[in-house]
C-alpha cells in the first residue's frame, strides 16, 4: 500500500489488493510478450474468478478479453477428469475435459478505464523498481 492517508479505509485497501494482484498479473503478461507469446484472452480459474469488479479490472488493465468459465472451482473438477482417465471411463484427457467444460462469461476490457489502469500501472512500477534494492536486504 502506497500512499495511503487517514482518509482512507478498509474499501481502499481491499480494492488496492486486487489491483495489486491485476498489476502482478500484468507483469506476467508483458514479461509473456516479451518473450513473444500471444495472448488473445485471459481465463480466470478459481475463487477470485467469481469476482465480476476483479474480472473486470484484470481485463481493464489487461486489454485483454477475460473468460470466466461457469465452474471456478475447478481443482475437484480436473481430479474427477484425471480420475475418469485414470479408471478407464474416459479415453484421454481431451475427451473427458470436453465432457465438463461449460459455459463462458467473457469480460471485454472497458476502454474508458485503460488510462486510468495505464497510469496507475506506471506508478506501480516506479515504486516497484524504488524499492528492489531492498529485496536484497530482506
Amino acid at each position: 500500500y502506497y500512499g495511503l492517508s487517514a482518509a482512507h479505509g478498509a474499501a481502499h485497501l481491499a480494492r488496492a489488493t486486487l489491483e495489486g494482484c491485476a498489476f502482478a498479473m500484468h507483469d506476467v503478461q508483458r514479461r509473456l510478450d516479451a518473450l513473444g507469446v500471444e495472448l488473445r484472452s485471459l481465463l480466470l480459474l478459481g475463487g477470485g474468478a467469481r469476482s465480476a469488479l476483479w474480472a473486470q479490472m484484470r481485463a481493464d488493465v489487461s486489454g485483454l478479453p477475460v473468460e470466466v468459465p461457469a465452474v471456478t472451482d475447478t481443482s475437484p473438477l480436473g481430479a474427477a477428469v484425471l480420475a475418469a482417465v485414470a479408471a478407464g471411463v474416459q479415453p484421454d484427457l481431451p475427451s473427458a475435459a470436453a465432457r465438463v467444460a461449460g459455459a463462458v462469461r467473457t469480460v471485454e476490457p472497458d476502454a474508458r478505464h485503460r488510462d486510468a489502469y495505464a497510469a496507475a500501472y506506471r506508478r506501480y512500477r516506479a515504486l516497484f523498481e524504488a524499492l528492489r534494492p531492498m529485496y536484497a536486504e530482506a
